[in-house]
């Protein structure tokens, strides 16, 4: 499993990446006089304006510091760039996050990191402006992180210089805010029916008995889903970029998957086939999106119910390297093609003979970008008991207490 996450628009965000292949390495006056000013003010040997590139990072500036890029894996940057807020880690030995990360576990040993992101006019984050030191230390004081903050605005402004817009790029700008706009009020126009929807389905629930109950708790179940879907999208989706983050929560690992097989159960026995529900003990509390990770194990779901055979089994488990677990497997051949172009979007199975219902073939990959989100992977695999689909988490995101203790102090 890769040692980071990956933003949700990470193709329009190499793109902006790609622009920047003019700066040249430790040649802005403007920028090697920033790191030079952030090792003093954050009291530290070694900074670095990083940009976080396809698969390494390189250093548009650097103090005290050998090399001029290394792989991608080495980059705690690549964290920083998920979010908008200043990544803090007093000390990477303490926080179960970056224990293991190989720039920890490995030469140059990074014990302490603040990394600021640095955000271009055109609101892509393509890298971060941090402070390193070699041995942990105190979380710096938030005039120091406000400081930072301040010079990695310059250095977005320096780069920007770099990025010059064109004219083309200013109508896209107009378009993805109008786009915005229309997300913002759909979002307000679906809540008014799904409000009806799972007050209805609530009611009937109340009032049935036998399989009537269950398809009405289904569907108050799907109606909370859309729901909490349409209310993550306005809060945390920005338009202009076509990034999501995750609103992440401590939360029952087995309550989602619950909920999840909840809803497919019926709809796999309107099919013919059966969807199973297995979970070991060790599966429970975490830390990670709820909606989702749930909106990516039903895609994992429909899948099998559209291009699987007939018994499937939803499986939550935790690995003995701690890693978390949740696969859908069924006895069907899968999706008809190769698997890397199943996860290309509306990339649909041909093989109508094998399909109960309809797709576009946005499912897969959908899943895939979540997980990759959450710092983990999606892996497909065609075995001889039938298709495979597994999203496997990172093991500190089983360690929820732990994370936000280290977040804390941070």
């Amino acid at each position: 499993m890769r040692p980071f996450p990956i933003p949700f628009n990470e193709e329009e965000r190499q793109a902006v990446v790609a622009t920047l292949s003019d700066v040249r390495p430790d040649e802005d006056p403007i920028l090697r006089e920033i790191v030079g000013l952030v090792c003093g003010v954050m009291g530290v040997p070694t900074a670095l304006v990083s940009i976080v590139d396809d698969e390494r990072q390189w250093f548009a500036a650097r103090a005290n510091f050998p090399v001029g890029e290394t792989s991608r894996d080495y980059s705690i940057c690549a964290h920083a760039i998920i979010t908008p807020e200043t990544l803090v880690i007093p000390d990477t030995h303490a926080d179960p996050r970056f224990r293991d990360h190989p720039v920890v576990v490995n030469s140059p040993h990074v014990r302490f990191y603040v990394g600021a992101p640095i955000v271009l006019a055109s609101g892509f984050r393509v890298g971060s402006l941090c402070a390193l030191d070699y041995v942990g230390r105190e979380r710096p004081e938030p005039a120091a992180i406000a400081m930072l903050e301040s010079l990695a605005r310059i250095v977005a402004e320096t780069l920007d210089r770099h990025h010059a817009q064109s004219g083309d790029d200013r109508e896209s700008e107009r378009d993805r805010g109008a786009r915005g706009e229309i997300l913002a009020l759909v979002g307000h126009e679906f809540r008014t029916p799904l409000t009806v929807i799972l007050g209805s389905s609530r009611l009937l629930g109340a009032r049935l008995e036998g399989a009537d109950k269950r398809m009405a708790d289904a569907t108050a179940t799907a109606a909370r889903h859309l729901s909490d879907l349409v209310d993550n999208l306005l809060t945390f989706s920005d338009l202009s970029t076509g990034d999501v983050r995750l609103g992440e929560t401590q939360g029952d690992m087995r309550e989602m998957l619950r909920a999840v097989h909840l809803e497919g159960e019926l709809l796999f026995e309107e099919g013919g086939a059966s969807l199973a529900l297995e979970m070991d003990d060790a599966i429970g509390q975490a830390l990670f999106d709820p909606v989702h990770l749930k909106g990516a194990v039903t895609c994992l779901m429909m899948n099998a119910l559209v291009h699987g055979g007939r018994v499937a089994r939803l499986v939550g488990r935790q690995e003995t390297s701690g890693d978390i677990v949740i696969e859908v497997m069924d006895d069907g051949a899968g999706p008809s093609g190769s698997l890397p172009s199943c996860l290309k979007p509306f990339r649909v199975g041909e093989n109508i003979d094998t399909r109960r219902t309809g797709g576009i073939g946005l499912g897969l990959p959908l899943a895939q970008r979540i997980a990759e989100m959450h710092g983990g992977e999606l892996d497909l695999r065609s075995k001889d008991d039938g298709f495979h689909a597994a999203i496997t988490l990172p093991a500190w995101r089983a360690q929820p207490e732990a994370v936000k203790d280290a977040r804390k102090a941070g």
